[in-house]
Formats: C-alpha cells, sequence, structure tokens
C-alpha cells in the first residue's frame, strides 16, 4: 500500500497542468470546433479535464477527521464532490472534502492527502 503525506505546494507540477489545460482548449477551439463543431470541441475539452482529473485522483487521498485512515475516492466521485478551504488553528490552510469514509461510515472533512514518493514500508500514515 501507499504511503500519504500532508499535502505540499507543487507550483512547477501547478504551472504544468495549466499549460496542459489552456494547450488543450486552444486545439480545442482553434483545431476541432471549425471542422467538426462545437459538440467535438466541448467533449475533447471535457476528456481532457477528466484526465487530467484521474491521474490528480491516483496521486492523492483522503484523511478520515474521525478514524484517521487514508483512503482512495474514484474519479467520478473527485469530479462531482465540492472542495472546501479550512483554517488550521495555527493559521494555516488546508483543502478537505466532506466524503464518507469506507472504513467507519462517518461522514467528515476528509483531509486532501499526497501519495509519498519514499520507497519505505508499505503502511499508511496516521
Amino acid at each position: 500500500m501507499a504511503r500519504y503525506i500532508p499535502r505540499q505546494r507543487d507550483l512547477l507540477g501547478m504551472v504544468l497542468r495549466l499549460l496542459f489545460l489552456v494547450a488543450l482548449f486552444a486545439f480545442a477551439v482553434f483545431v476541432i470546433q471549425p471542422s467538426r463543431g462545437w459538440v467535438w470541441a466541448v467533449i475533447v475539452m471535457l476528456a481532457g479535464v477528466w484526465t487530467l482529473l484521474a491521474f490528480s485522483t491516483r496521486r492523492s487521498g483522503y484523511k478520515c477527521g474521525h478514524c484517521g485512515r487514508v483512503f482512495q475516492i474514484p474519479v467520478n466521485v473527485n469530479f462531482v464532490t465540492q472542495s472546501h478551504v479550512a483554517k488550521n488553528p495555527d493559521g494555516t490552510y488546508f483543502n478537505y472534502k466532506n466524503l464518507t469514509c469506507p472504513r467507519c461510515h462517518h461522514k467528515t472533512k476528509a483531509r486532501l492527502m499526497q501519495r509519498s514518493e519514499s520507497r519505505g514500508s508499505g503502511a499508511l500514515l496516521k
């Protein structure tokens, strides 16, 4: 099993994802739309956003606020549920979603975690 750590800022990754979206939208508007129409351009845009979200979902998980276990969610759940931002007591911010934990079955503020790239033991961090 993968290890998870609190989400860290990744400026380069964010810029690359943003460039991917801009290039995808430009391709859909300037190449697909003139030859196939707006319907196909929108389909290409949605497919690109779905692909980017699927890549992001595989690299992240959510930590249950009740039992502390980290779990992953399917791409379609990640696509339709809202993300929220809350403030820690020390003044920093964290991302969460209101999700039901598959382990304890409580609906909690599940904190966004990222998959650790280290090759250590397979235990999940609490």
